[in-house]
């Protein structure tokens, strides 16, 4: 075992940091009082890349699936159509139980939707994965722009 020897107390006399220290200490406060903004973050990216990530795929799925062009081209209707008939209810719904459990929703239905979309063997399974996909980025996208919107901070005033 290779002993590195003692390091330093931060408060032994002429002890001074590490550059690389100094940034990490900022980074790691920086990301404590703003841990909710990182999950949220990394969720909503998530929602968005899953949206998103179907379209170049398209022709491998209807080889795969024997349909049409125009056929596959439901799975991103599905996913689209589940977020516009649900970004209203999803906002009513984080106002009436609170934004958190439907942001974890969200989260859930859209990570398991996703899971499921990848083990179907029939297309019409998947548009229907794809649509609870979809639901569940409505909940989470649009209850975390409402998080965004009012978790400003009060010394910076509003938005011009």
């Amino acid at each position: 075992m290779i002993e590195l020897g003692p390091h330093p107390s931060p408060s032994a006399p002429g002890f001074s940091p590490s550059p690389l220290e100094l940034w990490l200490s900022r980074v790691w406060a920086w990301a404590r009082r703003n841990e909710y903004l990182l999950v949220v973050s990394c969720l909503i990216t998530t929602v968005f890349l899953n949206w998103h990530m179907v379209g170049p795929v398209l022709p491998r799925f209807a080889l795969n699936f024997g349909v049409s062009v125009a056929e596959v081209s439901l799975l991103i209707s599905a996913f689209t159509l589940a977020r516009i008939l649900l970004n209203f209810p999803s906002g009513a719904l984080s106002e009436r139980i609170g934004r958190r459990p439907v942001l974890i929703a969200g989260g859930a239905i859209a990570a398991a939707a996703s899971i499921g979309s990848g083990l179907v063997s029939d297309f019409p399974q998947l548009v229907i994965l794809r649509f609870v996909t979809g639901a569940g980025g409505a909940l989470a996208i649009t209850t975390q722009v409402t998080v965004m919107a009012t978790s400003r901070r009060p010394e910076r005033g509003p938005a011009s």
